[in-house]
């Protein structure tokens, strides 16, 4: 059994699977000077990655625009350029929210599903927090 399948099923057998998942979920990624989380799927990790939201000051949510209600969406690519057009972080996003640490700046940023890509700027300053929303029309 691979060690991964194993830690996971000792950890549903003890009763600690909403722990495991916030600990995976929570994971810190870095591409230079840039860190970031992201995830969100299902309530427990949704709930996990808010409890961290205002540690970054930049918060991305993808959804598509379904009836009756709004479907989150994972798997899409990411990527944040400085006000030079130089890559500060190119990621695909595992789940709807991503949550970025910029040094203060003007970026645009770029979120591609299903061959669609929406583009937005924004300014992130020392203090204080973006939120910036992604949709697709279904």
């Amino acid at each position: 059994m691979h060690k991964k399948t194993l830690a996971a099923s000792l950890i549903l057998l003890l009763g600690l699977a909403p722990f495991a998942a916030r600990a995976d979920e929570l994971q810190v990624h870095t591409q230079g000077n840039v860190s970031y989380v992201m995830g969100g799927v299902g309530e427990e990790h949704a709930q996990a990655m808010q409890a961290v939201r205002r540690g970054y000051p930049l918060s991305l949510l993808f959804v598509r625009k379904d009836k009756p209600k709004n479907a989150y969406l994972a798997d899409i690519p990411v990527t944040i350029k400085d006000a030079r057009g130089k890559a500060v972080l190119e990621t695909t996003s595992d789940g709807p929210f991503l949550y970025v640490k910029l040094p203060p700046g003007h970026y645009v940023v770029s979120a591609t599903h299903e061959g669609k890509t929406r583009t937005a700027h924004v300014y992130v300053s020392r203090k204080g927090h973006k939120h910036m929303v992604f949709e697709w029309a279904e």
